[in-house]
């Protein structure tokens, strides 16, 4: 961010996860936050699904929440429904015969099931009959669509994306700030970043990574880059990526690729070798991410069936399931009889925080401009520490009556608290005028803050 413009917060929220909005930090760090292993969710275990039933992608429908998946083989896509996010249930279609029966939630034939992954379109202009979209298949990419989620057909017969390796899970949303849709996609690449092959997809050359296009329309894409990031982030094999706005802040997008080591082997009867984990990223533009968070985000832990290839993997799709928590789902058991989906929980806005220990710590943030009446926070304390917040001038000369000295030490922890000081004053005394947020904390963490009424 260029330190000479401040920075506008009108009505969103604004997490920490990354230096973005960070000037000057003082015995306080950034930390990451696993999430948090919760219930299984979906077992494969119908004759359409097998041990490599996977790509799974979940999306909230109104009070339907959906999960689309691969089935048996690569040509066939399945359909399930929740309403809560935990329990799943397989709806009968009738669409698609197998074996004999169209007993079945099968919900689309073909190549593009390979790594069908929908979502649901929130670009105010879709037609009602382009509803769902989902941009899959293999070699190629496709564009299909549907009114329902149910009845899929081609946007048009030519492929839209040819540049890749797309023997992978491909995520496509509509970004509602830059107003245009986002491709990820897998690629080769050389250890410098560059494409291995400008044109075709060289199976074992260079290393896995994410690239990045984008779309008016779904249909006419630009040019595949490959994702840029910070100099000295590690070159790692990312096998998908699960990409998405986050919920109530979609002006930040993060991602969970699933980290792949192809030569390591830890249970040697296992007839695959590689494993897994995943880890966590963000991005302001969709282009750069930061990687300022090089360890796993989800370990593969104990269970020893996480650790053969493929498992761990992040399903597409982060859904809020309360009003204090995320969820998102991470596949288990790749390759085994008890092939499965596990759901993981986070806490709201909760990836990742400024961190103090004990020792009293500071952060100071970089110009801002507050567009809002009120300051809220999501915060978390222990009953030895707390937090405070001062606004201060763009020299960092405190404001009256904005000041540490006007405002009680906080602590407890909260989702969304009001900060307060004596007088109860309001923000917008302060429109127009640059400031910067000074946070004084003790064995607490601040994971995001929000300007609003």
């Amino acid at each position: 961010m260029n330190s000479q413009k401040p920075y506008l917060v009108k009505n969103q929220t604004e997490l920490f996860l990354d230096y973005f909005l960070i000037k000057e930090m003082t015995d306080v760090q950034l930390q990451l936050h696993a999430p948090r292993r919760e219930e299984i969710v979906w077992q494969n275990e119908k004759p359409w699904e097998s041990m490599t039933s996977t790509y799974f992608t979940i999306l909230h429908d109104g009070e339907k929440i959906r999960l689309y998946y691969r089935g048996y083989r690569d040509d066939i896509g399945c359909l399930a429904h929740s309403e809560d996010g935990i329990h799943f249930e397989r709806p009968t279609l009738g669409l698609y015969e197998f074996e004999g029966s169209t007993q079945n939630n099968i919900v689309y034939q073909g190549g593009e099931a390979h790594n069908f992954a929908p979502f649901l379109d929130s670009n105010p202009h879709t037609p009602a009959a382009e509803k769902f979209k989902s941009i899959c298949g293999y070699p190629v990419l496709h564009t299909l669509a549907s009114p329902d989620g149910v009845q899929w057909k081609r946007l048009r017969e030519e492929p839209v994306i040819t540049q890749g390796a797309f023997d992978s899970q491909n995520v496509t949303f509509y970004d509602e700030v830059a107003k245009l849709y986002r491709c990820y996609s897998r690629v080769w690449t050389q250890p410098d970043g560059t494409i291995a092959t400008p044109g075709g997809e060289p199976v074992g050359v260079g290393v896995r990574a994410i690239q990045h296009c984008t779309s008016p329309n779904c249909l006419a894409w630009t040019q595949p880059q490959p994702l840029s990031y910070s100099p000295g982030a590690p070159i790692e094999n990312f096998y998908t990526n699960a990409a998405c706005p986050v919920p109530g802040a979609p002006h930040i997008l993060v991602a969970f690729p699933m980290r792949f080591f192809e030569k390591r082997k830890k249970v040697e009867e296992h007839f695959e070798p590689g494993i897994s984990d995943t880890v966590f990223m963000s991005s302001r533009d969709g282009q750069f991410w930061n990687r300022d968070f090089s360890q796993a985000w989800v370990r593969p832990g104990l269970d020893r069936r996480n650790w053969t290839d493929r498992s761990n993997m992040t399903a597409s799709g982060l859904i809020q399931t309360s009003p204090e928590e995320y969820s998102c789902y991470i596949t288990e058991h790749y390759r085994w009889n008890d092939n499965r989906l596990r759901r993981y929980s986070i806490r709201k806005d909760g990836f990742a925080s400024i961190q103090a220990k004990r020792q009293t710590g500071t952060v100071l943030t970089k110009p801002l401009l507050l567009d809002g009446e009120t300051l809220f926070l999501n915060y978390s304390t222990s009953a030895a520490g707390f937090v405070q917040v001062e606004i201060c001038d763009v020299a960092g000369k405190p404001i009256e009556p904005f000041t540490l000295a006007h405002m009680p030490l906080l602590y407890g922890d909260e989702i969304q608290h009001r900060v307060q000081w004596q007088g109860s004053p309001s923000l917008t005394t302060l429109k127009g005028k640059e400031v910067r947020l000074k946070f004084v904390m003790s064995d607490a963490d601040i994971y995001s803050f929000r300007v609003g009424m």
